[in-house]
């Protein structure tokens, strides 16, 4: 839906959608090819953004062979703990993302980031603060971090917190979401 999705958070989502050529109540079949056209500018050469997106002929709201998709999702797994995560809120309703966090959600709050090794690269926009949820699935928790935040180079030692692990599980409710 225009203004409410945004295609930047896809990056790790195995995702498919389809329109019938025919469906035009609401402008239907010529949103989802501009939401495609979104998400299709923002791919990369890492494999991100696996969305697929259908556009079936001579057809209109009912009818579509989306369940034959049904075989080929079942395959694809998630990946609970991605390295390289895009954050675009549209409304101040979500607070977490991932390993990332906000008191402050905001509709506009952007936020690029990606860890390589020990060193996190963190880009925002609109962002008036960030944590980021560290954890031994993918970062060595006893050596230093170097975080680039907006091009501000820190070193950062990361601690272990059973407070921490407790409210992570708290705010995604995922065991496989918990960092410590």
């Amino acid at each position: 839906t225009d203004g409410v999705t945004t295609a930047a958070t896809l990056r790790n989502t195995h995702f498919s959608y389809m329109v019938g050529e025919l469906d035009t109540d609401y402008g239907r079949a010529a949103r989802c090819k501009d939401f495609f056209n979104q998400v299709s500018a923002l791919r990369d050469d890492e494999g991100s953004y696996p969305v697929e997106f259908s556009f079936i002929l001579n057809k209109g709201h009912g009818g579509l062979p989306d369940r034959d998709l049904l075989t080929r999702q079942l395959t694809l797994s998630r990946n609970a703990h991605p390295t390289h995560l895009t954050w675009q809120l549209s409304d101040g309703a979500t607070p977490e993302f991932g390993w990332l966090s906000t008191s402050h959600p905001a509709k506009g709050m952007y936020v690029d980031a990606s860890i390589s090794g020990q060193q996190i690269n963190v880009s925002t926009k609109n962002t008036e603060s960030l944590t980021l949820w560290l954890d031994e699935k993918i970062i060595a928790l006893d050596q230093d971090v170097i975080v680039n935040d907006n091009n501000q180079q820190r070193v950062v030692s990361p601690r272990v917190c059973l407070e921490d692990l407790c409210q992570s599980m708290l705010l995604s409710g995922d065991a496989n979401q918990s960092y410590a």
